[in-house]
């Protein structure tokens, strides 16, 4: 081993010098002169200074709100309260956004997100319910981004100014060009498919937990089901000791991120149909009803 790399590893060994300084100070004072030390506290907010903030904030959020284009149907149900904006998209989620200024070019960013239900026993009952705080971090550092992306748009399309290089087209050439990269969609319209797939994807996953269950009691030995996370998709076959064709019920997002059901029997399609409802039932009475259904065709 050469005595370079000797010299090295014993970096992290060697001691500082010491500060005579400060050893000093604390002789002589008893307390060193920190930058820390005689440090002003900020004054607490005065209320009506706190008031006044949000009632303005209210009024530039309804403004904007007023002013908005492309706003998706189920972002029409909103209230405007306490310096932000609420959406209540209903079986689904709840979702707060607000703006730190009053520029007109600022963006909204995402304050606070709940889904619209909860697990209980196994079914899915109407009942607002928050996310683990890490949970929330990561899903709103996407819906920024989301909220972001139709500022950034507008700045493209600002526009541009064109050098003419022939002075004999000067007259005709001091217009401007703009620079065209198309409208792109309301970025509330991207937070909503955003959060809307998210609280279709949970609820999925809530119904797979509960298809475990039941496949652990009393469907012991007549059911099983795959579960595709990435492609938020569950098959369910029951029926399973009988020799025919196999049956099953799909149960998936199959189009417009809604929870859609297929039902196929003995390898015919027999109906599909929209789940809009399906977190006010169980998944057992779910299955029953599909039993009576396939009884009486």
């Amino acid at each position: 081993m050469t005595i370079g790399s000797i010299k090295q590893q014993l970096v992290s060994a060697k001691l500082p010098n010491p500060d005579l300084t400060t050893a000093l100070e604390v002789l002589i004072k008893g307390r060193p002169q920190l930058p820390t030390y005689d440090f002003i506290p900020a004054k607490p907010l005065n209320p009506a200074l706190v008031l006044n903030t949000l009632k303005n904030l209210n009024v530039e959020l309804s403004t904007r709100m007023a002013l908005q284009e492309g706003l998706p149907p189920e972002f029409y149900n909103y209230t405007v309260k306490d310096g932000r904006v609420t959406f209540h998209v209903p079986n689904s989620f709840q979702c707060s956004i607000s703006i730190a200024d009053d520029s007109p070019d600022s963006n909204f960013f995402l304050v606070d997100f709940k889904l619209g239900f909860q697990s209980k026993d196994v079914r899915l009952i109407p009942k607002v319910t928050s996310l683990p705080r890490q949970t929330f971090h990561h899903l709103e550092k996407f819906a920024n981004r989301e909220l972001s992306k139709q500022n950034q748009q507008q700045q493209l399309q600002q526009p541009q100014p064109t050098a003419s290089t022939d002075n004999n087209n000067n007259n005709s050439n001091n217009g401007s060009a703009t620079v065209v990269t198309g409208s792109g969609e309301n970025c509330l319209f991207s937070l909503f498919k955003l959060l809307h797939n998210y609280s279709t994807t949970c609820k999925l996953y809530q119904l797979h937990r509960h298809l475990i269950q039941l496949r652990m009691g009393i469907w012991k030995g007549h059911i099983t089901h795959t579960y595709n996370a990435e492609k938020c998709f569950v098959v369910i076959t029951y029926w399973l000791k009988r020799r025919a064709v196999k049956s099953t019920i799909e149960i998936g997002k199959f189009k417009d991120n809604e929870l859609d059901f297929r039902w196929i029997k003995e390898g015919l399609l027999k109906h599909g149909q929209a789940m809009h409802d399906w977190n006010e039932l169980t998944i057992d009475s779910g299955f029953k009803s599909f039993e009576n259904s396939a009884i009486q065709h």
